[in-house]
């Protein structure tokens, strides 16, 4: 697989940090709006979200132990809902793509996926994942950033 160049990169190496890091700190600048937080907890696991509305970006971190760390990133385009703007740094996101890039666009761009279906697609980087999802549209909706 290709590398990816762009902002991508900077997200992440956020992932998987500690909260209040410096490479977190360094993800959020690029989002650089005011956002809510949010507590939820799912399966005894205790999860953190930063709601950046504004910017149609969540950071969700995950306590482990007595420190929460930056378990995943989504970023929203193409009107994913009411809520959330668009996304509106896509193209410095991915420098070699255009903001309306397809599924097909990707698997030319950078190789073979580790896994995909009809409406999305998914690269792994370093036991680290880049999921891109499409609408009904082909349009893409939605790309979120986790770990293992």
């Amino acid at each position: 697989m290709k590398k990816f160049v762009g902002d991508i990169n900077i997200f992440l190496n956020a992932l998987g940090e500690k909260q209040g890091s410096n490479l977190i700190l360094k993800a959020i600048s690029i989002v650089a709006t005011d956002f809510e937080v949010e507590y939820f907890e799912c399966d005894n696991i205790q999860h953190t979200y930063f709601h950046f509305f504004k910017r149609g970006v969540d950071f969700v971190f995950s306590k482990n132990n007595d420190s929460e760390f930056l378990e995943s990133i989504f970023f929203y385009v193409n009107k994913y809902n009411n809520e959330y703007y668009e996304y509106p740094f896509l193209e410095q996101l991915f420098l070699e793509l255009d903001n309306k890039f397809t599924q097909n666009d990707l698997i030319v761009k950078f190789g073979k996926p580790e896994a995909y279906s009809d409406n999305w697609i998914r690269y792994s980087i370093n036991n680290k994942y880049v999921h891109f999802e499409f609408n009904e549209l082909k349009e893409l909706s939605q790309i979120t950033l986790f770990i293992k």
